[in-house]
């Protein structure tokens, strides 16, 4: 696969003017390789193969997410970049978020999935953006995994996500 790696290197690198659409593009990409896998919501994710060598190819080229990686599992099933997490969600249903912590790449309790975007793509986030995971996997930190959206859109998602997974009908 490494016509792949070759389309995305342009898109992976620290340009915040334009990091929005590298983010954009790099997920393009991504699903047009091979067969995507449709997630709940209508949504599609790269495939796993597509996961493992866009990780292998991040961590031989980016020392921070050379460091992450070393702490990463990829599910084989839909290719999420995991790291170990104890609950999804707490006790009041608020989402939870592997955190990482190394001074020398700027991160104290950083969430991972930004620590990857500012890794890879140098985006200037700010609160209001905020990183829906299209898997639904609130362990994962691949970029390809989801969108950067607002917080009402993104807590409009999460509330159809929780309807459908405890079985509460939609109006949808």
């Amino acid at each position: 696969m490494p016509e792949y790696i070759n389309a995305v290197k342009p898109y992976l690198e620290k340009a915040p003017e334009q990091a929005f659409e590298n983010i954009r593009t790099v997920r393009s990409i991504s699903l047009a390789v091979n067969q995507a896998i449709a997630v709940y919501g209508g949504y599609e994710i790269p495939s796993p193969d597509v996961s493992w060598n866009l990780l292998e190819y991040c961590a031989d080229t980016n020392s921070a997410i050379g460091w992450l990686a070393t702490m990463i599992t990829i599910d084989e099933e839909f290719g999420c970049w995991c790291l170990p997490l104890a609950a999804e969600y707490d006790e009041k249903t608020r989402a939870r978020y592997p955190q990482v912590s190394r001074k020398e790449y700027g991160a104290h309790s950083t969430l991972a999935h930004r620590f990857v975007l500012s890794s890879l793509f140098n985006p200037t986030l700010t609160r209001d953006l905020h990183w829906d995971h299209i898997c639904r996997s609130h362990a994962c930190c691949n970029p390809t995994h989801g969108e950067l959206v607002t917080a009402k859109t993104n807590n409009a998602r999460k509330d159809l996500s929780l309807r459908h997974t405890t079985g509460m009908e939609t109006l949808f």
